[in-house]
């Protein structure tokens, strides 16, 4: 007889062989094949959707506090499988997108050569001088610090004796 949360058995079947025991006196060893990630993947869901079934047998939530925490741990991980297969899925997609978008640029630039705007390159200017500034150019005024390369370091003390407002100006003379 077979329970209402078994009808899905028989997709399932088959995804695992079945090795028996074997005496431990003969001479060849049986080794089980190792299941790929997806066998595992696939017997491990029908386990789990053939207990939230049987805990949902009646379309509604288990009475006992224990049957809801491994129920929802149940679902907890179908949605976390779910959720993770999706997101391979997108991960997929966008590899697909990106290597059409490089193969695309690829041929873009095999087309192109080395111009890649598609024209003749500038013409070369043979070499003249710089300019000179006249003689009637004076010399810069250069102010105290302006042509320090290093940052100045200056007390406290120093920066206040000569950034201290005027006490007897009025806030709103802008000065």
């Amino acid at each position: 007889m077979r329970n209402d949360y078994d009808e899905d058995e028989e997709l399932h079947e088959g995804n695992f062989e079945v090795v028996q025991d074997t005496p431990v006196n003969t001479e060849e060893e049986v080794i089980p094949p190792i299941p790929s990630e997806d066998q595992i993947h696939a017997y491990v869901h029908h386990h789990r959707v053939k207990l939230v079934k049987h805990l949902t047998a009646k379309n509604q939530m288990p009475a006992s506090p224990q049957e809801q925490v491994v129920l929802l741990a149940a679902l907890k991980d179908m949605d976390g499988s779910a959720n993770a297969r999706k997101r391979l899925a997108v991960d997929a997609q966008n590899g697909d997108i990106t290597a059409g978008a490089t193969a695309v640029i690829a041929k873009l630039l095999t087309t192109m050569g080395n111009n890649a705007k598609g024209s003749e390159p500038p013409p070369i200017v043979p070499g003249r001088a710089a300019p000179k500034l006249g003689l009637d150019v004076p010399p810069p005024v250069l102010l105290d610090g302006e042509t320090a390369t290093t940052l100045p370091q200056q007390s406290y003390a120093t920066f206040m004796s000569t950034h201290t407002p005027d006490p007897d100006a009025s806030p709103n003379s802008g000065s």
